[in-house]
């Protein structure tokens, strides 16, 4: 049987993607290697809200762009419910000396997802930094008015893509492109400290917990980037009703309706390229399945590596392989746990926020987990049931315990084995020991634990060094790497695109570049009549 397209993973790039070209009538097949379609969205638990990469999603606002265009490629099958203003809550602390103990807390801050509110917060505490945080926000501001103009490049082919990026830069920010050139390379630390000389360290570290929004260390996250990344709590923070399976069925449902196929336990071997033309895929068990068009949505990186034959390779996938490889590495790994408590929780007084420790400058992911003394930087606790306003289990909670990563730590342990499972034991004992010291006693509730580490992640995903971000953000940067491959009818999508997280946009780039900018919008367009007749209908 031969497809008009079959796409390779199904996070929401592929996910995306499937929905659009199949309500083009294109006869779509999705092939997920996994036992469940979702890569980070899949539910840990057919009963609960777990997920591997979905802790809050920004600026999902019934109103926002994100939202309406998730509406569009899901028929409006997913809810979200919305986190508290402050929706994280951070104590700072000193990093110990030879010590996996905290030393005093130096002071609390909450993260507000509105940057008026933060910044008028941070200059009624700090005010003798009044005018450079006025400088910092007016600059995040600045960045952020013309951002949608930065991904048009991806769209064009290579070289002119190559040509016109720069151009779009300085266009779009033609004063600060002169007093922070290179803008897209500058880091933030740079900025922070010797471009707007912000001298409070408070204030510095309160601006630098952000990193784990691009997935680098202050001192190599290009600013361009983390100022989008800033900006993307503005309009509030919210959690998917249900969790990330709510998403994951909402875009079956659709694909379902459009007549596109997803199968489940079909793991690529590689792609088959017959003249320089992709011309189908070739399964491990050695079924071989032809189509028109091929899309790749498990990483750049990871296609170039394992799903491309090293002989097929032409000079355009090793020019982008050396991009991809040499310069832009892949963002950090996390350690999940899954935590479920089962009783009454209400005298924790737990908000709909998540809760967040950092020790030092927690962005170096200072601290071995395999080490029996252990202290984790930067523990985050979300809280799922709580934060799901269609919740109806109060008896049970789900929680989500995260801590950021380095692969590295994690490279020589082999996976599964009982050294792994001795080091994950003692991760698991480490973290529900400072989730008893931030909440006394609520551990006595735990009835589940499930945890990720980077290479469980690896081997789920095959993402290379377990990144759950892909590369880089500095990918964002290269108009390079985009849809095309290179390589005729081979496409890629999913978050090397231009950005990590739960967003609709890389797999609607890959769709235009595959099915046209016309027919693309056309579709976009009747589901949106049809979302709007089936509200009134229901109004009615």
């Amino acid at each position: 049987m031969e497809y008009d397209v079959i796409i390779i993973g199904s996070g929401i790039g592929g996910l995306t993607c499937a929905s659009l070209l199949s309500a083009q009538k294109k006869k779509v097949l999705l092939l997920e290697k996994n036992k469940q379609p979702g890569g980070c969205m899949e539910p840990i638990r057919d009963d609960k809200d777990w997920s591997i990469g979905v802790q809050y999603v920004c600026k999902y606002g019934e109103k926002s762009i994100y939202n309406t265009l998730l509406k569009l490629v899901t028929d409006n099958g997913v809810k979200f419910s919305k986190l508290n203003p402050e929706f994280q809550l951070v104590d700072f602390y000193k990093e110990p000396k030879n010590t996996n103990k905290f030393g005093k807390k130096e002071f609390s801050f909450p993260i507000i997802a509105d940057t008026k509110l933060m910044r008028e917060r941070l200059i009624k505490t700090y005010p003798d930094e009044k005018r450079n945080i006025k400088k910092y926000y007016r600059l995040i501001n600045r960045i952020n008015r013309g951002i949608l103009s930065l991904p048009l490049a991806k769209f064009f082919p290579f070289e002119f893509a190559k040509f016109i990026y720069p151009i779009i830069l300085r266009m779009t920010f033609p004063f600060l492109s002169i007093i922070y050139y290179p803008l897209d390379k500058i880091s933030i630390k740079e900025v922070i400290e010797k471009k707007l000389k912000i001298k409070n360290q408070e204030v510095r570290d309160i601006i630098y917990s952000y990193y784990h929004f691009t997935g680098m260390t202050v001192d190599s996250s290009p600013f361009l980037f983390w100022a989008i990344a800033q900006k993307m709590v503005e309009g509030g923070v919210y959690f998917p009703n249900g969790g990330g399976r709510s998403i994951v069925n909402a875009y079956m449902n659709t694909i379902n309706k459009n007549g596109g196929t997803v199968e489940c336990f079909k793991e690529v071997k590689n792609i088959l390229i017959e003249n320089n033309t992709a011309t189908g895929v070739e399964l491990i068990d050695g079924t071989k399945i032809h189509s028109k068009i091929v899309i790749s949505a498990t990483g750049i990186a990871e296609t170039i590596k394992y799903l491309i034959p090293k002989d097929k390779w032409n000079e355009q996938v090793k020019k982008i392989r050396n991009i991809v490889f040499q310069r832009t590495p892949s963002s950090n790994s996390e350690i999940i746990l899954r935590v479920g408590l089962e009783g009454d929780i209400s005298k924790f007084n737990i908000k709909k926020a998540t809760y967040r420790y950092i020790v030092g400058d927690s962005s170096q992911l200072k601290g071995d987990p395999t080490k029996e003394n252990w202290l984790p930087p930067d523990l985050i606790y979300s809280f799922f049931s709580i934060y799901d306003d269609s919740n109806t289990d109060k008896n049970y909670t789900c929680v989500d315990i995260l801590q950021p990563i380095k692969y590295s730590y994690f490279k020589d342990i082999k996976y599964p084995s009982e050294e792994y499972n001795k080091v994950v034991a003692n991760i698991t004992k480490i973290i529900l020991e400072k989730f008893d010291e931030r909440f006394p006693g609520i551990t006595k509730l735990v009835t589940y634990t499930n945890i990720t580490t980077p290479i469980s992640f690896k081997e789920k995903t095959a993402h290379i060094k377990g990144s759950i971000f892909g590369r880089s953000i500095k990918k964002a940067g290269y108009a390079i790497i985009q849809p095309r491959s290179g390589i005729k009818n081979l496409f890629y999508s999913g978050q090397d695109i231009f950005s990590p997280g739960i967003t609709v946009f890389n797999g609607l780039f890959t769709s235009i570049v595959v099915g046209g900018l016309f027919k693309t919008l056309r579709t976009m367009f009747k589901k949106w009549k049809q979302i709007k007749r089936s509200d009134k209908n229901k109004i009615k």
